[in-house]
C-alpha cells in the first residue's frame, strides 16, 4: 500500500510541476507605443496565422477556467453555436406567433370555461395584459440561454465577452419579436379577407398595423407598473433570503452562506438590460407616427429607470469589472439601426395610407441616416477603440519609468496570489449568532469584516 501510495504521490507531483500549454497567454509591455502597435497590427502570423492578438482585459474579468481552451475549439464552438442561435429565430417566430394567436381569453375559454364566468372588469383586464405577461416571460428566458451557452459551450474568456455576445444575439431577438407579433396581428388576421379579395390587401394591412399598438401599449405600460418597481424593490434578494433562513439552521447560516447567496454583491447584467432599454427604444420610434401614445410613455419609462438606476448605482451596484466601454458600440450601432427601421415603417406606413404627397417627402429620410451613421463612424469609431499612437508616445515621455510600476502577479490566477495569512470568514463573535432571531436582521455591527487573520479570536 505504502509503495502504490508514493507511486500514486509522484505522478501527481510531476503532472503538478509540469508546464501545461493553454490557449490563452499575457504579454506586457515596457512602453505604451509598443501595446498600441502590437494591438492592430498581425503578430507572428506566417508561423501562427491563427493566433489572434487583444488588448488584455482586466482580471477580474477573465473567465479563469476558459482560459485554457485553444482557439481551434471555440472557433468551431462559437460556429455551432452561431447556427443554433440562427435556427432558434426561426423556431423563436414560430413560438411568439403561436403565442400571440392562442393567448387570448376567447381562444382559452374553449379549455378553460370557467372564463367566460369572469367579472367583466377583470376579464378585460386579463385580457389585455395576458399576452404581455406570456411574451415578457419569454424574453426573459432568451439571455439566459444565450448566456449559458456563450460561457460553457463557446467557453468565452472573459465576462465582458459573453455579456457582449448576450447584448448582440438578445437584440436581435427583440428586434425580430417586434416584426412577428406585428406579421402575426395584422397579416394573419387578414389573410381570410385578402383570399377572399385581393385587391383590398393594401387597405387591410393600412388598417391592421395600427391595431398591433396596443400591444406594444401594454408592455410598456406593464414595464412601468411591475418592472421598475421590482428592479427597486430587490424581489429576488428579498425572497432568497426568506428562503435561506427556511432551509438553513441557525448554526449552519453563516457569513460565507449569506455573502455568497442573498447578501451577494449586486452588479448590472449589461447583456441583459440595455437590450432591454433599446427595446422600448426601438418600439417609441417605430411607432411614433401610428401611435404617438408610445412614445409619452417610453419617454416616462426612460425618466423613471434613470432614476431608479441612478439610486441602485449610488447605493447598491458594486461594479465587479470594467469592460472599457465596449458595450457604448453596440449601443451606437442599434440604435442607429432602430432609427433606420423607423424611417422604413413610416414610409411603408404612408404608401399604405395612400399618402401620395408624404411618402416622396419622406424618402431622402434613410440616405440622411446613412451618411450621419457613416459619418460618427468613420470619425470615432477606430479613435476610439484604440489608443492613438500620439498620445502613447505622450504618454510614456510623462512617465518613463513603467518597469518599476510593474507587478508580476497582475495576471495570475486569484487563487494562486491570495495571501496565506487570510483565514475563513467569522462565524460567530462573543456567541452572537449571524442573524437576529427576533428581527431576522443581520448583526452588522459584530460582522463589519469579511476576512480575519490567522490567530485571530472567535
Amino acid at each position: 500500500v505504502e509503495n502504490v501510495l508514493n507511486k500514486l504521490k509522484d505522478k501527481f507531483k510531476k503532472k503538478i510541476m509540469s508546464p501545461v500549454s493553454t490557449g490563452t497567454a499575457f504579454v506586457t509591455f515596457r512602453s505604451r507605443r509598443t501595446q498600441a502597435m502590437i494591438c492592430q497590427v498581425p503578430l507572428l502570423f506566417e508561423q501562427y496565422p491563427a493566433i489572434t492578438v487583444t488588448k488584455s482585459p482586466t482580471p477580474s474579468d477573465l473567465l479563469w477556467e476558459n482560459l485554457s481552451y485553444s482557439t481551434t475549439y471555440t472557433s468551431y464552438a462559437s460556429i455551432g453555436v452561431m447556427v443554433l442561435l440562427y435556427s432558434g429565430l426561426l423556431f423563436w417566430s414560430t413560438i411568439i406567433a403561436f403565442v400571440a394567436a392562442v393567448s387570448t381569453l376567447a381562444n382559452l375559454a374553449t379549455y378553460l370555461p370557467f372564463i367566460n364566468d369572469l367579472n367583466p372588469v377583470l376579464y378585460a383586464l386579463i385580457a389585455g395584459n395576458l399576452p404581455v405577461v406570456v411574451n415578457i416571460v419569454f424574453q426573459a428566458l432568451i439571455p439566459i440561454v444565450i448566456g449559458m451557452l456563450a460561457h460553457y459551450v463557446e467557453r468565452r474568456k472573459s465576462r465582458s465577452a459573453v455579456e457582449i455576445h448576450v447584448f448582440r444575439w438578445y437584440f436581435l431577438y427583440q428586434v425580430i419579436n417586434i416584426f412577428v407579433l406585428v406579421l402575426s396581428g395584422s397579416i394573419f388576421t387578414s389573410i381570410a379577407n385578402i383570399i377572399a379579395s385581393p385587391t383590398s390587401a393594401v387597405t387591410l394591412l393600412g388598417a391592421a398595423l395600427p391595431t398591433v399598438s396596443v400591444f406594444f401599449i401594454n408592455f410598456m405600460i406593464t414595464q412601468l407598473l411591475s418592472g421598475i418597481p421590482s428592479l427597486l424593490l430587490r424581489l429576488g434578494p428579498l425572497v432568497i433570503f426568506k428562503v435561506y433562513k427556511m432551509l438553513f439552521k441557525e448554526s449552519q447560516l453563516t457569513q460565507r452562506t449569506l455573502f455568497a447567496g442573498p447578501l451577494a454583491d449586486a452588479s448590472v447584467s449589461y447583456g441583459t438590460v440595455l437590450p432591454a432599454v433599446l427595446y422600448v427604444l426601438t418600439l417609441s420610434v417605430v411607432y411614433w407616427v401610428i401611435a404617438p401614445i408610445l412614445s409619452a410613455i417610453a419617454a416616462v419609462f426612460f425618466v423613471l429607470t434613470y432614476l431608479a438606476y441612478k439610486y441602485q448605482y449610488v447605493h447598491l451596484i458594486i461594479r465587479t469589472y470594467e469592460n472599457g466601454g465596449e458595450l457604448w458600440y453596440g449601443m451606437h450601432y442599434y440604435s442607429m439601426t432602430a432609427l433606420m427601421i423607423s424611417t422604413l415603417t413610416m414610409i411603408g406606413f404612408m404608401a399604405l395610407k395612400l399618402g401620395a404627397a408624404e411618402t416622396p417627402l419622406l424618402l431622402p429620410l434613410p440616405v440622411i441616416v446613412i451618411l450621419a451613421w457613416r459619418y460618427t463612424e468613420n470619425s470615432f469609431l477606430r479613435s476610439s477603440m484604440y489608443m492613438p499612437f500620439s498620445s502613447a508616445v505622450d504618454m510614456d515621455n510623462d512617465s518613463s519609468d513603467h518597469a518599476s510600476n510593474f507587478f508580476p502577479e497582475y495576471s495570475k490566477q486569484p487563487s494562486m496570489t491570495t495571501s496565506v495569512l487570510e483565514g475563513p470568514w467569522i462565524y460567530r463573535v462573543n456567541g452572537t449568532p449571524l442573524v437576529d432571531k427576533k428581527t431576522g436582521q443581520v448583526n452588522d455591527i459584530y460582522y463589519s469584516d469579511s476576512v480575519r487573520k490567522v490567530g485571530d479570536k472567535d
